[in-house]
């Protein structure tokens, strides 16, 4: 039997569970941690824009979005930032080894580049993040757990 040396799963602005209950424990037992869907399927998008597989792949964490009610005027960016605040956000996720970012479109890939070279998110801005998720989880009366 060999040991597990890293996992993958999902960790983004609309799916925060597993920062609590796997990066501190894979961090203690040097594990790392690939994080998927870094930037929430693109939740921000109404569901017209978004493509192929993606209309019903986005719709869970686009609701979850929605119920968080916070919008980037809110943490300091502008209204088309949601992509860099979102990469941004995984990203300032201590234990996080890496995050793979899909796209449909090669132009996005700058992009993100870009956004991840400007480092970790502010703390007030994670923490703002972080406390919009548990509010609209306790409201909506589940336990949003990470998604497959």
């Amino acid at each position: 039997m060999t040991d597990v040396t890293v996992i993958e799963t999902s960790i983004n602005i609309c799916d925060q569970a597993n920062i609590d209950n796997v990066l501190g424990l894979c961090q203690q037992n040097n594990v790392g941690v690939i994080a998927k869907r870094s930037i929430a399927n693109a939740a921000w998008k109404d569901a017209s824009q978004q493509r192929g597989m993606y209309v019903n792949y986005a719709a869970t964490y686009a609701d979850r979005l929605v119920q968080m009610a916070i919008t980037p005027e809110e943490l300091g960016f502008g209204p088309d930032d949601w992509s860099e605040i979102a990469l941004r956000f995984t990203l300032s996720q201590p234990g996080l080894s890496c995050a793979i970012v899909g796209t449909t479109k090669a132009s996005h890939v700058a992009t993100n580049l870009g956004a991840a070279a400007k480092g970790p998110l502010p703390d007030d801005v994670v923490a703002q993040l972080q406390a919009a998720f548990q509010r609209a989880e306790a409201a909506s009366g589940e336990i949003w757990s990470g998604q497959q």
